[in-house]
């Protein structure tokens, strides 16, 4: 009889950890979740190879009995968003899975009780993604309050795409433009002197990032060029109500080069 591995993990944070699906849900669909011996994590691409999404939640974040064997299993984010949005008034999310069965058990804790789903596993070709570490030009640490204000100003005023612009004497800004505004909002305002740089993003990529969380206090905002994605993270909020520093949830956006380019 082959080794069965079953893995069982305590959710905390339910809002938080639904915010996440109804990220996945909205640009990956379906996808693999990864159980290791230290936490698990989601990650995936969307249909248009334009944004790729990860989540990674260990100790900080869980309680977790890993597994003695890694392994993943494949998910609608769709439906498993469906379950999780259900109980918004859910105090903890219980997830438990093994390698001897096909289906992810969802036990959520609510005033009125447990409930508890069972939902079918899908198959998927095991394809891993993984963003390679790189060295970013810019990297600022900025409130989420602030990062989403301002992308929410980009998307009511009608602009399609946005620059990220830090100038040289240090601010961090959002330049757009339409048939009939131009916008220059200041995100951060810094008084050191900084690299020159700028890039080209789509809104609507931004916006359903940013809109999905909040998933923490702060927002880490990290680009090069105009070859290598931008990346939004989240750091988590561990059980001590600090921040993570192992656990977030971020998302590389493909630049823009024109603003005659298709997502």
């Amino acid at each position: 009889m082959p080794n069965v591995s079953r893995v069982l993990i305590l959710i905390n944070d339910h809002k938080v950890f639904t915010r996440i699906i109804k990220l996945f849900s909205s640009y990956v669909e379906s996808g693999f979740i990864y159980f290791t011996k230290t936490g698990f994590y989601i990650s995936g691409m969307d249909h248009s190879h334009t944004c790729l999404v990860k989540c990674v939640m260990g100790e900080d974040t869980l309680v977790y009995t890993p597994p003695e064997d890694e392994f993943n299993i494949g998910v609608s984010f769709v439906i498993l968003h469906k379950i999780l949005n259900s109980c918004s008034s859910s105090t903890s999310t219980v997830l438990k899975a093994s390698t001897d069965n096909n289906i992810l058990e969802i036990s959520v804790r609510e005033p009125r009780g447990k409930h508890k789903y069972k939902l079918s596993l899908i198959e998927l070709d095991s394809d891993e993604m993984e963003v390679p570490e790189m060295d970013y030009v810019v990297e600022r640490e900025l409130d989420t309050a602030c990062v989403k204000d301002a992308i929410d100003n980009v998307e009511k005023l009608g602009a399609d795409t946005f620059t990220l612009t830090q100038v040289e004497r240090g601010d961090l800004r959002i330049k757009y433009s339409t048939d009939y505004i131009e916008g220059d909002v200041v995100i951060e305002e810094s008084r050191r002197s900084c690299v020159e740089s700028s890039v080209m993003l789509s809104t609507n990529f931004a916006k359903g990032f940013i809109s999905s969380g909040p998933y923490g206090p702060k927002t880490i905002i990290s680009y090069t060029h105009d070859e290598i994605p931008v990346r939004f993270k989240c750091p988590l909020v561990g059980k001590d109500n600090k921040i993570s520093e192992r656990d977030y949830v971020e998302i590389h956006i493909a630049p823009r080069t024109t603003d005659d380019d298709e997502d």
